[in-house]
């Protein structure tokens, strides 16, 4: 057994879709721990969330997050726990967009110049990606 203290963004991202195999990434599986735990103060949680928030902007910066779960549930919660459920509500910025839609729209383009061969234009793209960092260059 080893204890895994940080990882990239794909890393989380493939343990959040596959949250069976990993539980402390399964968000409805911890949000319902979490109203078990807290259901009976739900309203002291609410006002110390607000007193944390006094310009009420619904915004909490993490550690401030982190520090609240911790102190309301009694350390209950792992810090993989809390980190999904942090990431779950998230501020997402303006440029991140659904990857699955820049896909689409992007072989859709590609069919209406005559370019069908994804394979290929995948195996390319993860062949230039040396640092394997899952972007290029946009001359790249």
């Amino acid at each position: 057994n080893f204890l895994l203290v940080d990882a990239d963004e794909y890393t989380f991202n493939y343990m959040e879709k596959h949250a069976n195999e990993f539980p402390v990434a399964d968000i409805g599986a911890i949000l319902k721990k979490l109203g078990e735990r807290t259901e009976p103060r739900s309203r002291e949680i609410r006002q110390v969330f607000a007193a944390t928030d006094p310009e009420h902007t619904k915004v909490i910066d993490y550690d401030r997050f982190r520090n609240l779960i911790v102190s309301m549930t009694d350390g209950a919660f792992s810090e993989h726990e809390i980190m999904t459920i942090g990431r779950h509500y998230r501020v997402r910025d303006e440029y991140e967009i659904d990857l699955h839609f820049l896909l689409a729209l992007a072989q859709e383009q590609l069919k209406k110049n005559n370019f069908d061969d994804f394979g290929r234009l995948s195996a390319v793209f993860v062949y230039k990606d040396r640092e394997k960092c899952g972007a290029l260059p946009r001359q790249t």
